[in-house]
């Protein structure tokens, strides 16, 4: 059981240290149109005159000749650098392949790949590859650490809050639903036209798991049966819905709500939830049994 208060600290992730293609056909990943983050459009399409790139699973495979081309053709692309050894590489690839397949589908799409450390030294040595797996983030060349969660659907999350805005504006009642359906973890911010969003703003970008939106719009918050300013959040475990009771002005009292609530009373303990048992200073009861 897990007592829902604490402070956010950096996530930690687990490491394996150091010590033949797909059949699908060739693809490469080519930049359409580019109107901002939320609007570039993305596909999929051959190109003859490029080194080509398989996909393995929904997962791009990178290697010398052609990781250049992908990051530079994709200003969006996450990339995960493994070992076909190492076994939380082999724990991760399903979920990771999961998420390849769900951005496919996302608006704006963004392609997930992957690179076989041991076989591309230098790649590993010019990104800085130290354990496996290490994932990066590259917006418009330019890479950053991947530090969300190990599951198909955090993978999602924290790559849809990267490419778009903190939190979605929920214009109408079929928005909302959309994003209901969309969504299993999520925040809804439901406030009037005078009331500043700068710290609900502030902590969706700082909670990078959960999905954030809000609305001012006066059906989408009858919808919700509150009273504005108000904050919401929903979740499949335990109550499954709950309500904020403080200060909607407050960064600190906010990120606690939600991270009080993104996981359940009691979930069990292993390698995978390790990092987000301990990643966020809250107090810990473990149990031990047969």
């Amino acid at each position: 059981s897990k007592h829902r208060s604490g402070s956010r600290h950096p996530r930690r992730v687990t490491l394996c240290q150091p010590t033949p293609h797909s059949n699908h056909m060739p693809w490469v990943s080519v930049t359409m149109s580019a109107l901002g983050c939320l609007s570039s459009l993305f596909v999929l399409a051959p190109l003859a005159t490029m080194a080509e790139i398989f996909e393995d699973d929904g997962v791009l495979v990178l290697n010398g000749k052609n990781f250049e081309a992908a990051v530079k053709n994709n200003p969006f692309i996450l990339v995960k650098f493994y070992a076909p050894w190492c076994g939380h590489c082999k724990q991760f690839a399903p979920e990771y392949a999961a998420a390849a397949k769900q951005m496919k589908q996302a608006n704006p799409p963004m392609p997930l790949a992957k690179v076989d450390a041991t076989a591309e030294h230098k790649l590993a040595e010019e990104h800085g590859v130290r354990g496996y797996p290490t994932i990066r983030l590259f917006i418009d060349g330019k890479d950053q650490e991947y530090t969300g969660g190990r599951t198909e659907q955090s993978i999602v999350t924290w790559l849809q809050k990267k490419a778009g805005p903190p939190a979605i504006f929920l214009a109408d009642v079929a928005a909302a639903e959309a994003f209901e359906r969309e969504n299993q973890l999520f925040v809804v911010g439901l406030f009037d036209e005078g009331t500043s969003r700068t710290a609900f703003e502030t902590a969706a970008r700082q909670v990078e798991d959960v999905m954030f939106a809000y609305s001012t719009v006066a059906l989408v918050i009858a919808k919700f049966n509150t009273q504005v300013p108000a904050l919401k959040m929903f979740f499949p475990h335990d109550e499954k819905v709950a309500t904020f009771s403080g200060d909607v002005q407050s960064v600190a009292d906010m990120e606690r709500f939600v991270k009080s609530y993104r996981h359940p009373l009691v979930i069990p303990f292993d390698g995978d939830t390790a990092p987000e048992i301990f990643g966020d200073g809250r107090p810990i009861l473990l149990l031990f049994r047969d």
